[in-house]
């Protein structure tokens, strides 16, 4: 059975529903209250601002400390959330390219492709010329 949240109330009044942050937010806090040992979260920022973005995975990341397993795919996130995370991984055209800390992901890009690299003094990205692979150090 479907349910709505806001909308007509009838006689000119209308209720307004939630937002979609707040319909992730409460997605999330709905899954938490049958207390899982694994909470999986399919981009669970995309759509909220920077703010409760931070909120999510910061509420997400104690969850680890609690005993709980988060996974979680997630485009870009800014650096205070890539540093909560323990583990990370990172996958192209459905393989998996590389796993461990994010501490240590930046130098080990750096190994693979020191070609492709931001040039702080030229202000932009070097890339690999079209002949060059790069092969992943893991399996």
């Amino acid at each position: 059975m479907d349910s709505f949240v806001g909308g007509n109330l009838g006689m000119g009044v209308t209720c307004r529903g939630i937002s979609g942050g707040e319909r992730r937010r409460l997605s999330i806090g709905s899954a938490l209250l049958k207390n899982p040992a694994m909470l999986v979260l399919d981009e669970p920022t995309s759509g909220l601002d920077s703010e409760m973005s931070m909120v999510v995975m910061a509420t997400c990341s104690s969850l680890t400390l609690l005993g709980h397993t988060v996974v979680c795919t997630i485009h870009q996130p800014r650096a205070d959330i890539y540093r909560l995370f323990n583990e990370v991984m990172y996958m192209a055209k459905g393989t998996l390219v590389w796993r461990g800390a994010p501490a240590e992901s930046v130098g080990v890009f750096e190994r693979l492709a020191p070609e492709d690299t931001w040039s702080a003094k030229n202000k932009k990205w070097k890339r690999l010329r079209e002949t060059e692979t790069v092969r992943a150090p893991y399996p």
